[in-house]
């Protein structure tokens, strides 16, 4: 079975055959465990390798492993397009940084640690008073007798309530109640001695109502407590504690101030997020801003006076000039001194207003009354801006949210720190709380991202400084904050540019974290194209030789060292030789005297200093400095957007400064960003250029355009008149594929060519209009280089290194980088704007974005030339290779955040190398690229930088667990090895599931998923992090349960492998619909005849038309009302009901909805012409996309699609849902989707589950009900000979594809037998259990860890090499697989076995042995070695029951559920017997559909039932009562526990309440139960664990603070049983309780059961959901084994599930004792051991399915071994008791 082990030094990716994009037939062996660049010139297919093919393909089979749900969430990626992908890691991708534009994204947001802290802040935050300041708590008896503890044993107390008199007999109210005194003023005084004037002094005020009065030594608690009840009773929730002539507390079980009386909003994590309506500012919505008028906009000047009017708005021509100049001569303000030289209070009057005078702010308001006017929205759109927000100061939280504080810090106030203040803090925190999982595992993964960010140099930044501030550097150092801070291993990290915005110092810290991915042991791979970043790289894999086309092959893969000998690779020339690219600056540094500057003085925003800065003109500028340093924030916060303020023009709020000046020496200022350069797909590079114009002029101008009459509008494909309209001049349809990737197919009326074909017939020199948007501009050129419009259009193109992309592209899919340089084409090509004598002021951020040095210098030469045109040029840079091109460079620092924001030198690029003290100097020095010689020392710095030869990394070779005590796990140290197959055994209830399930599948998964947004992570049961302190070494993990969940009656074969959702998806693409009366295909309607007969139905019976705009689909649909209200329509019908559009309805997002727009109502239109009836259903049809609804009593569809010529019925179009018995939309409504009527077939449907219409449409000749009900071999087989051609062909490939592969692994297991349709809930758990390990065989993946539970459980002994061939086919790919199993043949074929134990519950949990199974059998010490060693004991030799027969027979005729052949059946009374089979063969089948389903029917009805598939039973007369022993749930809830179902729980409780103390305090035995109320905790209300929700974070239970986890109040916990209180005896275990019990028999009995069942380590008060399926199988056993004397038929389904082969014989002597007692057991089991130790045994088979469902045998186990031939389970039983023999076991 075991082959040689993985080879890790050899273990690579392997492509053969990549064709993604343009990648030319790539083969390519990618070695896992290194760091990986991939380099290229732009466009020579660098992403299509890394991205499109490693990371999609890699992501794509993980997530294949999540649930359908979950999956649709989650970027959906299509297959690549290669022949073969192998060995491939789960993927995750850190995509380059991209500038972040909403003003809603922080630090904090995108770093996810604003999302842990309003769950810390919601848990764990202490509200405060906001009149006094004073913590307010919620208190409670319990807790305010805590805080009364410290009471010296002397003080006299009294317990009180608040209490307002009113009336007049307020005193004989409170005497009535028996409260006989009131405190006031210091004293008590009696209320029955009470004088008037003290009862109207009282009545005036609030008073105090003594309850109780104590001397604190002589008090007993609960005495206390139960006055403290009192007070909270009577007090409304207000209790009062006075210390006489001492200090009095009030306290509140409301979250109230007692002393204020100030009531604080209930903690929520809502409430503590700025994004969410609870928690944000009211006023600016959590944005921290308003837009408001801008008092900077509307004095833009403070240096002018009034009269030379400073008010800008108020020019002299307007009357409000003359009514401010009125009342400044009323008030004595002086008109000609300048405005900002005016008193406080003189602005102050003109800015707000002064008595009669409205002032500027009462202008605008006036103006906000008249906004529905267009001239007074631009005009108020000059002087608006955003402010910071008045009412929150801009910290985005309401109130209320600021009002609670985690250790005395409010939320706000936190995420005003910088990172490493915040750090230290959350430090400090960790240490107080050990003792509260929920708070530590939130504070944990706030420091771990804290720690990140400082780790990578950034920690500097606030939490809530906003994302559109930070620089490109910090962006993608946040971003990759949650990636880098996983602890993965065997995980495929790709990266896109990492050194995007990083400084050359800044990326050598960078590779830190990622050389610490790979030590791990990881593969990263990163596309880069800075020369330093590849040299630090294992491998380089060089792509080339050129762009687009002429791109796509691999030129070289190895070491860095090895591109230098490459001669055609460009990247070896930048690499390791010395190019000599680098222009000079001296002639032109010579000739300008930078005369002229724009300087900005005193800039502070940020981290600026004081700033002051000048840029000189007419020449190219750097600003370098490392990242943080306040770059961005001096060139665009404070320079542009200051700038456009001067200008008057529209902007974001300029950074704070002095002032700028020399802004008049510039015609304009142009900011290029990385923006996109249009959203619509339908730009590209021929309209942005402007080069199509002149070229639709040359085909308009052409003889054969002149003679069809095809003007320049024809050769557009933006306009309806020449482009093909089926696919609107897009060239392809869009064909959505749910929880596939989308499909895009070539159009197949225009061949993708976007053109009507008369248009394509006209050609120019030989090329069609399509020819052209194929072409580049270097091709184009080559053609059309003579026409001069279109060479100037394009030369541009050409020098910007830009002439690998095709023209027709759409500008949409370009790169930032690619984005940034297009925008420079208009200022170079014949289009470019007009400036005399004064330059254009270009801003740049990172032009190098994305450019590989060859196209660097293409980009210098063009910045080259703007420079040479009379521009300047700034660009905000890292590349050394740009700066040292530079003629002037202003470096900022010297470091990041606080410590930056300085002015570190400026000047020529020698200027800044000379600087000691500059970063950016230092490093042009050190590479050699300024100063003399620049040639030699750039040579010899190369060779120092030489990248790492390739080697192995030193990575993980075991998962390593240190310290781990989940549940009753005491493991200090244990290494399971990778790639390798591990079995995890031990005594039921030793901690296997919780090592393999609780530790590890739990962290592998949350480690993956902690990759991936909150979004996302929202959707999946996010597992809780394991008690363990660590875990080394751990790749992703997939589990593979054995009953997940109990598969219900909807479930079918098909929708649980999927299959059947990817036939859903065919059919709704390529079926076609028949009509579901009369069987003819539907065929298309003419629009004119859907036109008349509407027209018809409408006029003869009236009914409303409407257009079906949504379809079943979730979302936001408050556009589309918008749009609709615009168009001039006033309702729409939402799921079947009419709505307004006045006002806007409100849809529940998450929900599927139906819309359709009314556009005609026959009640309203009496007398509409002809003309405009068909105008309107026309445009019904145009809205509708072909189809309309009339609605009547019934609606009736009309299609352009799907319409019956025989029976003139339409139908809606085809839809995947249409074909889902689980939606509304395809389901049979008669029978809800479940094929069954009262249990019997649906008359409507036949039990096919679908309406008529889905069983209507055929797929080449088949319907859908006919393909689900095929066997899985016969299914592979008609669908693989069905053929698909062109468009149905690009359809079908990705469906046959996934489906195929699918039936092919179920094959593989055995089950190709089932049927698409067969019921879930008919499967046995072995065929349940190979359909999920099929799924994931069917990943291809390699490094994951899987985690199986008793696969072997359902599984006959002939077929476990099944499944050992497939487990070891995964570890071959490179995975592990942890089995927890007790299965004899899985432990010999594992590598690796590991016993828990020694004993069960608290007994084990350690880790008893490991070795190799063969090792293990030949130590006694060990389980393993006792029962599958030498000297195992066995149960064989016990006497069997004497012949079968004497107490009867039970007698089936004729058995043919299922797949059973109407088989007859004798089953002996009084025995035990064993039902067996392969798989598949109908045992369950024979025992619950016939066995079960007979009995019950007779004895309920007298007679058998014609549903009951049986021709008869007999000799069923002895059988009184009939029990399912199955392995469901003992209950529900976690309230049902092993006492409460055995029955011992009230008798306990009896115990209990007889006890003296309890008798003398009347405590009945109800106050012993955790389930009412009286003696249990009311804060966890008798649970013990209190359920923390954590949303995308695991759900967490933490003990109940208030009764330390014990479930009950303390006067409960102080009654003793024999020295126990209710909660000792609650965590005994049944072992300890048997003991504890001995002398009281009703609890004794079941306990001895229970524990001699093998459950004797489970607590008394073990929750039913914690217990496995075997477990709660045995517990009924007990309780059956104690509780009844009737004849009495059991039917258990494997019964061994979960049992160790020391407790099969515990199971065996109970199941024995039943039939001794006279009872009839009946298993159905594979178990060799129960097959042997039973007194008879029913074979079914032969095979499975149609195969199966015969007796192959009955009789004896000795009959069996002596006659059976034909029998699998005969042949494994002499296999196995032969394997006894041998090894020396008594048999």
């Amino acid at each position: 079975m075991k082959t040689k082990p993985f080879a890790e030094e050899t273990a690579a990716i392997r492509l053969r055959g990549v064709r993604q994009h343009n990648l030319k037939d790539v083969h390519l062996d990618i070695p896992l465990y290194h760091l990986i660049a991939v380099s290229g010139v732009s466009g020579s297919g660098k992403s299509s390798l890394a991205f499109h093919t490693l990371y999609a393909e890699g992501q794509r089979r993980y997530v294949e492993t999540f649930s359908p749900y979950a999956r649709q969430f989650l970027e959906r990626m299509d297959r690549p397009d290669a022949d073969i992908i192998e060995g491939i890691p789960p993927s995750i991708a850190i995509e380059s940084a991209v500038t972040v534009r909403s003003s809603r994204s922080t630090v904090g947001t995108m770093t996810e640690i604003t999302d842990h802290l309003k769950y810390l802040y919601a848990l764990r935050a202490v509200p405060h008073c906001p009149k006094c300041g004073a913590e307010i708590h919620r208190e409670d008896p319990e807790t305010v007798f805590q805080r009364l503890e410290h009471l010296p044993p002397h003080a006299r107390v009294l317990v009180a309530f608040p209490y307002r008199p009113a009336g007049k007999k307020w005193v004989q109210d409170l005497l009535s109640q028996g409260f006989l005194r009131i405190f006031d003023s210091k004293k008590v005084l009696d209320l029955e001695t009470l004088s008037q004037e003290e009862t109207t002094r009282a009545a005036e005020e609030e008073i105090l109502v003594v309850v109780d009065r104590l001397v604190w030594s002589k008090a007993q608690p609960p005495r206390v407590m139960d006055s403290l009840r009192t007070a909270f009773a009577m007090g409304n929730g207000e209790a009062v504690v006075v210390v006489v002539e001492g200090e009095r507390w009030r306290f509140s079980q409301d979250l109230k101030c007692a002393r204020c009386g100030v009531s604080v909003e209930e903690p929520s994590p809502n409430l503590f997020s700025f994004n969410s309506p609870l928690g944000a500012c009211p006023q600016c919505r959590g944005f921290g801003r308003i837009i408001d008028v801008d008092m900077d906009l509307v004095i833009p000047n403070p240096r002018l006076s009034l009269r030379q009017g400073a008010i800008r708005p108020w020019t002299p021509d307007r009357i409000e000039y003359e009514e401010l100049l009125d009342f400044c001569r009323k008030e004595n303000i002086p008109l000609d001194v300048p405005f900002q030289d005016l008193s406080e209070a003189d602005r102050r009057k003109i800015i707000e207003g002064h008595k009669d005078f409205y002032g500027v702010r009462g202008f605008f308001q006036w103006l906000e009354s008249k906004t529905y006017k267009m001239h007074v929205r631009v005009f108020l759109s000059r002087y608006r801006a955003y402010v910071p927000c008045s009412q929150c100061g801009g910290r985005r939280y309401r109130d209320a949210a600021r009002l609670y504080r985690l250790h005395g810090v409010a939320i706000d106030e936190l995420c005003a720190w910088p990172v490493k203040r915040s750090l230290s803090f959350f430090k400090a925190l960790e240490n107080t709380c050990r003792k509260d999982s929920a708070e530590a595992l939130l504070i944990q993964e706030i420091r771990n991202r804290l720690q990140f960010l400082a780790d990578v140099g950034l920690d500097y930044l606030t939490l809530d400084r906003q994302s559109r501030t930070l620089s490109g550097g910090e962006v993608q150092r946040v971003h990759l904050t949650r990636a880098l801070g996983s602890a993965l291993t065997h995980v495929l990290y790709v990266l896109d540019e990492p050194s995007v915005g990083l400084h050359a110092r800044d990326q050598e810290r960078l590779m830190g974290p990622l050389r610490r991915l790979v030590s791990l042991g990881n593969t990263v791979i990163f596309v880069e194209h800075d020369p330093d970043m590849l040299r630090m790289a294992d491998v380089v894999i060089d792509m080339g030789p050129f762009g687009g086309d002429q791109g796509g092959h691999v030129l070289y893969m190895g070491p860095p060292q090895g591109l230098a000998h490459v001669p055609q690779s460009l990247t070896g020339r930048y690499l390791y030789r010395t190019p000599n690219v680098v222009r000079r600056r001296k002639k032109r540094r010579s000739e300008r005297r930078f005369s002229q500057a724009i300087t900005v003085r005193g800039a502070q925003e940020n981290n600026l200093k004081n700033l002051t800065v000048s840029f000189p003109l007419g020449c190219l500028i750097g600003v370098s400095g490392v990242s943080g340093s306040g770059k961005s924030t001096l060139v665009e916060t404070t320079l542009y957007n200051g700038w456009r303020r001067l200008r008057g023009l529209p902007s974001e709020s300029p950074g704070r400064m002095d002032a700028i000046e020399g802004i008049d020496a510039i015609a304009d200022m142009v900011l290029v960003d990385q923006r996109p350069v249009g959203r619509s797909p339908r730009a590209n590079l021929l309209t942005y250029t402007k080069a199509l114009d002149p070229l639709r002029k040359l085909f308009a101008a052409e003889p054969e355009a002149r003679l069809r009459g095809f003007g320049e509008g024809y050769f557009s494909f933006n306009v309806p008149e020449g482009r093909c309209e089926h696919c609107k001049g897009e060239g392809f349809l869009k064909i959505e594929m749910q929880f596939l990737a989308d499909v895009y197919v070539r159009c197949p009326v225009c061949d993708g060519r976007r053109f009507r074909r008369e248009v394509l017939h006209v050609r120019v020199r030989g090329l069609s209009i399509a020819d052209i948007l194929e072409k580049t501009a270097r091709e184009l050129l080559e053609v059309f280089g003579d026409v001069e419009p279109v060479r100037k259009a394009l030369e541009p193109v050409m020098a910007m290194g830009l002439d690998y992309l095709r023209l027709g592209q759409p500008l949409s899919m370009l790169s930032g980088g690619e984005a940034q340089r297009v925008k420079l084409l208009r200022y170079l090509g014949p289009q470019r704007p007009k400036v005399e004598n004064k330059g254009i002021f270009f801003i740049l951020d990172e032009p190098t974005v994305g450019l590989h040095p060859h196209d660097l210098q293409k980009l210098i030469a063009i910045l080259d030339r703007l420079v040479d045109e009379g521009h300047t040029v700034l660009v905000v840079e890292h590349n050394l290779e740009l700066l040292s091109a530079c003629d002037w460079i202003i470096d900022l620092g010297p470091e990041g955040g606080d410590e930056g924001g300085h002015l570190v030198v400026c000047g020529t690029p020698e200027t800044v190398a000379a600087h000691e003290g500059s970063h950016t100097g230092q490093y042009l020095r050190n590479r050699g690229l300024v100063g003399e010689n620049v040639s030699t020392r750039r040579a010899t710095c190369n060779e120092e930088r030489s990248g790492p030869a390739l080697q192995l990394v030193d990575k993980p070779t075991h998962i390593t667990i240190r310290e781990a005590r989940e549940h009753n796990l005491k493991v200090h140290e244990l290494q399971l090895p990778l790639h390798a197959m591990t079995v995890i055994t031990g005594l039921s209830g030793s901690g296997k599931s919780s090592l393999a399930f609780d530790i590890l599948f739990a962290e592998g998964q949350r480690r993956y998923l902690e990759c991936l947004s909150t979004f996302v992570r929202q959707y999946f049961k996010i597992l809780e992090r394991p008690d363990v302190d660590q875990i080394l070494g751990l790749p992703p993990t997939v589990a593979i349960e054995q009953r997940t969940s109990q598969l219900g009656r909807k479930s079918t074969v098909g929708t649980i492998t999927e299959i059947y959702h990817f036939l859903r998806l065919a059919f709704a693409r390529l079926g076609h619909q028949h009509c579901p009366q009369c069987g003819m295909p539907l065929q298309a309607m003419n629009p004119e005849t859907i036109v008349h007969r509407v027209e018809s139905v409408l006029r003869e019976h009236g009914g409303r038309l409407l257009a079906p705009l949504v379809r079943g689909r979730k979302g936001i649909y408050k556009d589309l009302f918008l749009r609709l209200t615009a168009m001039g329509f006033d309702r729409v019908r939402i799921d079947g009901v009419l709505h307004s559009l006045v006002p806007l309805p409100s849809l529940a997002r998450h929900r599927e909805h139906d819309i359709e727009v009314v556009v005609l109502d026959t009640e309203a239109v009496e007398g509409l012409h002809e003309r405009s009836w068909h105008r309107q259903i026309h445009e019904a049809l145009k809205l509708g996309g072909g189809t309309v609804v009339v609605s009547r009593a019934e609606d009736l569809f009309f299609s352009q699609h799907l319409m019956c010529p025989r029976c003139e019925k339409s139908y809606a179009p085809l839809d995947p849902r249409l074909f889902s018995f689980n939606s509304r939309h395809g389901m049979c409504l008669r029978c809800d989707g479940t094929g069954l009527d009262r249990d019997r077939p649906c008359p409507e449907c036949h039990g096919t589950r679908l309406n008529a219409q889905a069983r209507a449409v055929r797929l080449k000749g088949f319907s859908i009900t006919e393909l689900a009900e095929m066997p899985l071999w016969a299914f592979q087989d008609t669908w693989t000979h069905m053929s698909f051609h062109g468009t149905e062909r690009a359809v079908a490939d990705p469906v046959t594809r996934e489906m195929i592969e699918r039936v092919g692994f179920l094959t593989n297991v055995g089950l190709d037998y089932l049927t698409l349709n067969r019921s879930g809930e008919t499967l046995s758990g072995g065929e349940a259990q190979r359909i999920r390990l099929a799924a994931q065989l069917g990943s291809n993946l390699r490094g994951v860890c899987y985690i199986l539970d008793e696969p072997t459980i359902g599984l006959h002994p002939a077929d476990h090499h099944k499944l050992l061939t497939n487990l070891r086919a995964l570890t071959d790919r490179g995975n592990t697989v942890l089995v927890v199993e007790h299965d004899e043949d899985t432990m010999r074929a594992a590598d690796h076995v590991v016993e828990l134990g020694p004993d069960a519950g608290s007994g084990g949990g350690r880790v008893v042995a490991q070795g190799a199974f063969h090792d293990l059998v030949r130590r006694p010490n060990t389980l393993t070695g006792t029962w599958f060693g030498r000297s195992c004991p066995d149960w064989l030799s016990w006497p069997k029951h004497p012949i079968p027969g004497p107490d009867g027979w039970l007698v089936l005729r004729g058995a043919r559920a299922n797949n059973l052949k109407g088989i007859d059946v004798h089953i002996p009374l009084g025995t035990f017997v064993c039902v067996t089979g392969v798989s598949g063969s109908g045992k369950s089948s024979l025992v619950y559909d016939v066995l079960k389903e007979a009995l019950q029917s007779v004895r309920h009805r007298g007679h058998l039932d014609a549903t009951v598939p049986l021709d008869d039973l007999e000799g069923f007369a002895p059988i009184r009562r009939l029990v399912e022993v199955d392995h469901t749930p003992i209950g529900r809830t976690p309230r049902s526990t092993p006492a409460t179902y055995v029955g011992i729980w009230d008798e306990i409780r009896k115990l209990f309440a007889a006890v003296p103390e309890s008798r003398a305090r009347g405590f009945r035995p109800g106050r012993f139960s955790f389930n009412v109320k009286g003696g249990r905790c009311e804060v966890c209300q008798g649970q013990g664990r209190i359920r923390v929700a954590m949303s995308f974070l695991p759900d967490v239970t933490v003990p109940c603070e208030a009764c330390g986890g014990k479930r009950f109040n303390r006067e409960t916990l102080g009654i003793a049983y024999h020295g126990a209180s209710i909660a000792d005896v609650l965590h005994m275990t049944i072992a300890e309780a048997r003991h504890f019990f001995s002398s009281v028999p009703s609890i004794v009995r079941p306990l001895v059961v229970l524990d001699e069942l093998g459950l004797g380590y489970l607590t008394l008060g073990q929750p039913s959901p914690t217990l496995s399926g075997g477990e709660a199988q045995r517990i009924k056993l007990a309780a059956e084994l104690t509780n009844h004397r009737n004849h009495t038929l059991y039917l258990l389904d494997e019964p061994t599930t979960g049992l160790h082969r020391a407790d099969i014989g515990k199971l065996l002597k109970v199941l024995r004792a039943l039939t001794v007692q006279g009872h009839t057991v009946i298993v159905i089991e594979h178990n060799m051991d129960v097959v042997a130790a039973c007194d008879y045994v029913v074979d079914l088979g032969p095979g499975s399915g149609d195969r199966g469902g015969r007796v192959v045998f009955s009789g004896t186990p000795d009959e069996m071994l002596q006659a059976a031939h034909d029998s699998l389970t005969a042949e494994a039983l002499r296999r196995h008791l032969g394997r006894a023999k041998k090894e020396g076991r008594d048999v």
